[in-house]
């Protein structure tokens, strides 16, 4: 009996994982902040990032690790003398030689780390784009697919008046060649949609689902923003900044501790020596010795300056690269607020053109009902109703595209009002 009531169990718990599975693969309900989610989850280069993160935190510990006495053994066969040994030092004072070079690599981490900040708000952003791109591609297809019915009614319409000697061939071939410039564009819309679908879903990180429905949200917010105000924020703020100002600072840090490579470094030492052959009688008593000595590099072949050298043109270029950022801001801010309120008050103009157009389906639809207008009459209002409700719709998710590029390209979460 128990056996049974095992294998129920397990019968339902595999029959739900395997629900779960299917449904994830094969049908997928996605919203966008569920598409951020899930790419934060399984993004691939996010992932990359993070375990690069991972390995650059060890370079701190490999400074580190000098600060512990090193241990070392030297073997020599046969033993002879006393060139076999362990070994063991430690430093005592190196004038911050280490810790420079510790404080360079902490540096280093974190401006990777707001490389990675800048690089999961473009990856955000780019998630925006493309979901509200596929939404406006889908609008485009229900207005094409509206505009095909139409165009065939118009289509037989013609033909019947052709038949009836009140409309010419030129007429029916127009007509034809209107149809057929419609079904080209379903196929070029239906090639752009799978592009971006494509696109979206290498962002997120996962296979295409064989049926994706995509929820949409016609809710939208006046961004207020204050250009001064921004480009304060985003001088001290910014990741793409910080990342430079980390850069820099861990320069500075190497080029300060490969100055200090010019002083000794204070140790003790100790040894563990193997008694070998041909040692003499009065040195055999010590086989272990202790001390205190001093390690100084007399000459490198000009290693140090090198480095020296090296890490200043980096700093100048990095300050190059910051006065030239900074100097970008002004006018990606300008260019981004006339783009924001061109696309906000393009919004306005198509929502009265939907009104118009419901007024005039609404006026078309009561004359079809008393006999005063044919049904192809009423198809053209309502062809023309359902064109304004996409201009309005895609000019929504315009406006939600270019706030999206707006904080891709200041590294800002802007602030909405009513």
């Amino acid at each position: 009996m128990l056996h049974k009531k095992l294998l129920s169990i397990l019968v339902f718990f595999s029959f739900f994982v395997t629900t779960s599975v299917y449904s994830y693969e094969n049908e997928l309900n996605l919203n966008l902040d569920k598409a951020i989610e899930i790419a934060e989850s399984n993004n691939l280069e996010l992932k990359y990032y993070f375990k690069e993160l991972e390995s650059k935190s060890f370079l701190k510990t490999q400074y580190s690790s000098a600060y512990l006495p090193q241990v070392d053994m030297t073997l020599v066969y046969p033993f002879v003398g006393r060139s076999s040994s362990v070994n063991f030092t430690q430093i005592l004072y190196d004038f911050g030689k280490l810790n420079k070079r510790v404080v360079a690599g902490g540096y280093e981490i974190k401006a990777f780390e707001y490389s990675i900040a800048t690089r999961k708000k473009e990856l955000v952003n780019s998630i925006t784009e493309n979901y509200y791109g596929i939404l406006k591609v889908k609008n485009e297809i229900l207005k094409v697919n509206k505009d095909i019915e139409t165009r065939r009614d118009v289509l037989a319409k013609t033909e019947a008046f052709l038949q009836a000697g009140r409309a010419s061939r030129i007429d029916v071939t127009e007509k034809n060649i209107d149809l057929s410039e419609s079904e080209l564009e379903i196929i070029q819309l239906q090639g752009d949609l799978l592009k971006l679908e494509e696109d979206l879903f290498n962002l997120l990180g996962i296979d295409k689902p064989y049926s994706v429905s995509y929820e949409s949200s016609l809710n939208y917010k006046r961004i207020d923003v204050d250009e001064s105000q921004i480009l304060e924020s985003k001088s001290y703020s910014d990741p793409a900044v910080k990342e430079i100002e980390m850069a820099i600072l861990s320069q500075k840090a190497l080029i300060s501790a490969y100055r200090r490579d010019f002083l000794p470094s204070l140790i003790a030492g100790g040894a563990y020596r193997f008694e070998g052959k041909g040692v003499a009688e009065e040195d055999k008593k010590y086989d272990f010795i202790i001390g205190l000595g001093m390690r100084w590099e007399i000459f490198s072949g000009g290693k140090t300056m090198g480095q020296m050298r090296e890490a200043e043109s980096r700093i100048s270029a990095l300050e190059a690269k910051l006065k030239f950022t900074k100097r970008q801001m002004k006018s990606t801010i300008k260019y981004g607020i006339i783009d924001l309120d061109t696309a906000f008050y393009k919004i306005d103009v198509y929502k009265k053109s939907l009104k118009s157009a419901q007024i005039n389906y609404d006026f078309n639809k009561t004359k079809y009902e008393t006999g005063e207008a044919s049904r192809v009459d009423l198809e053209e209002a309502e062809r023309l109703l359902q064109e304004q409700k996409v201009n309005y719709e895609n000019a929504i998710f315009s406006y939600l595209i270019k706030t999206a590029r707006f904080e891709k390209l200041l590294g800002l979460t802007l602030n909405e009002k009513n």
